[in-house]
């Protein structure tokens, strides 16, 4: 029965890059919207330009400079397909909570995060 896990997980990643890919064509094409939705939500003026996106292995993120002191803004999201949806929820909410015990108790400069 071993040899039928590795069929499986191979069946499985396929999915998920498949799932991932088709996700990623629906992001693209609302690259606008988000550049809107992003603007709206750090109050640094309009999205006056798409700089980049940004990938890793279980996030991507477009990275839009705003017209309020040319100052930049990033929104990430976990990649579709890569990340159990179960526990998506869970990671952001983590994420969003060490960065917020850094800014407290270090020095070491870390973005600001608008949610």
């Amino acid at each position: 029965m071993p040899s039928l896990k590795t069929v499986f997980d191979e069946i499985e990643e396929t999915n998920g890059e498949d799932e991932c890919r088709a996700w990623l064509s629906r992001i693209f094409d609302a690259k606008i919207e988000l550049a809107t939705f992003v603007a709206s939500r750090r109050g640094g003026g309009e999205a006056t330009e798409y700089v980049s996106f940004l990938k890793g292995s279980f996030n991507f993120s477009f990275r839009f400079r705003l017209s309020h002191r040319g100052l930049d803004a990033i929104i990430r999201f976990l990649k579709l397909g890569y990340t159990a949806i179960a526990l998506r929820d869970e990671t952001v909410t983590n994420e969003v909570q060490v960065i917020e015990f850094l800014r407290q108790n270090t020095t070491i400069p870390i973005p600001y995060i608008y949610y």
